[in-house]
């Protein structure tokens, strides 16, 4: 997605953004489309990534090596600041879906404007730069559930992760007036009963007590994108644990996802969300898509045997195989004791139609690959942090990309 930078006469936060955090040709802060506050991370060798501090979401991904932008981001995006965008990479918490307390569809972490706490354009592995979302108050969350129309303070100086951190906060914006202006994917769901497997994450009241925070990284070298999402329980003695799932719902782009296979996942058990969430094991060497596709799959943790070591592998990899001009792969690498499962999503026709957000026929250009932890909800006591670690890692075959830019 092209985000241009735009220019504003008037003072802007972003300049003081800049001044503190930024770092010349590797962490660089501007207002991109719809005047969204965004950082461009990028690397000597060209790799760049654009981040928007509406959601802490990654819009755009592009090692050195791709001829293109990795991430899909809709043309029928909408970037007003109500409603989560549709593309790239949006954080889902503290629930995936509707299976969890609240109205909002996937939790409300796509629907607020995280701060900047921390950035680094020189450091040895990559550029990086630190969100953290802004927490609310027990009146904001009853709002919140209620009508979705309370707007989510600007959390308070005490809330920096240590005294010399500096902290610059861009007011966030409030959450969208209707759960139906979100992410509509699963819409159809509402009202029917979750599937046994699958169990509410948390209450309203043990939410105040997270911080969340999420590291992106661009690779030095290859360019690869990690992304870490770090959850404290900060309540205080004799507070509930803290239940929640997430997934990190990343938008890949495909030039036509009939040429698309996702391998990694044979053997796996799973639920199908296309058939009344019934529970099947996928026999299929590889994942295709002839239709809506949405299902999420529980990965097998090896046992010793399986592997040529003698631990257990938990590094786990979900691999995107495009047959295209330069056999493309996009490989997805998570542990297991992180993030357990995967999303596996494509909306197929009759969705895309019915979803306002994305074109009738973009269904063709994206697949959804989320690592994500959602069957065994994450529960946190007071003073545990949880944190879940994606890379993902573009390949090609380069004599192939040498004969297409011939």
């Amino acid at each position: 997605m092209n985000i241009h930078r735009e220019t504003n006469a008037a003072r802007d936060p972003l300049e003081q953004v800049q001044a503190t955090f930024g770092a010349p040709g590797r962490v660089t802060f501007f207002r991109g489309n719809g005047g969204l506050e965004m950082a461009l991370l990028q690397t000597v060798y060209g790799s760049c990534a654009e981040v928007c501090f509406f959601g802490a979401q990654v819009l755009s991904w592009q090692p050195a090596h791709a001829s293109k932008p990795l991430l899909f981001v809709s043309r029928e995006a909408i970037l007003d600041r109500k409603r989560p965008i549709r593309g790239g990479v949006p954080v889902c918490w503290p629930q995936f879906s509707k299976y969890g307390p609240l109205s909002q569809q996937h939790g409300y972490a796509r629907n607020v404007t995280w701060e900047v706490i921390y950035a680094d354009g020189e450091n040895d592995d990559g550029p990086l730069i630190v969100f953290r979302m802004p927490q609310l108050s027990v009146a904001n969350w009853a709002a919140l559930m209620a009508t979705q129309t309370a707007p989510p303070p600007a959390p308070p100086p005490s809330m920096s992760s240590s005294p010399s951190t500096a902290v610059v906060s861009v007011s966030p914006s409030p959450p969208p007036a209707s759960a139906r202006d979100g992410d509509e994917r699963y819409a159809e769901r509402d009202g029917r009963r979750s599937p046994s497997t699958l169990h509410p994450p948390t209450t309203v009241h043990q939410l105040q007590n997270a911080e969340v925070q999420l590291l992106v990284q661009l690779g030095a070298s290859t360019g690869d994108l990690m992304l870490r999402l770090q959850v404290v329980h900060t309540g205080a003695g004799g507070a509930e644990p803290l239940e929640f799932t997430a997934a990190l719902h990343a938008y890949l782009a495909v030039a036509d996802v009939d040429a698309v296979r996702v391998t990694g996942l044979s053997g796996c058990e799973y639920i199908d969300q296309a058939d009344r969430g019934s529970c099947k094991t996928d026999a299929e060497p590889a994942v295709v898509f002839r239709d809506q596709v949405d299902r999420v799959y529980c990965r097998r943790l090896p046992s010793a045997g399986d592997t040529d070591g003698s631990r257990p592998q938990t590094e786990q990899t979900v691999t995107v195989e495009c047959d295209d001009l330069v056999n493309s792969r996009i490989r997805v690498r998570t542990r297991h004791h992180e993030f357990p499962d995967v999303v596996v999503w494509n909306p197929g026709p009759q969705k895309a139609h019915e979803m306002i957000d994305l074109g009738d026929t973009e269904w063709r250009s994206m697949v959804c690959i989320e690592p994500a932890v959602i069957r065994e909800p994450v529960r946190l006591h007071r003073g545990e942090r949880w944190c879940g670690t994606a890379v993902w890692q573009y390949e090609c075959d380069e004599r192939r990309l040498l004969d297409a830019d011939r």
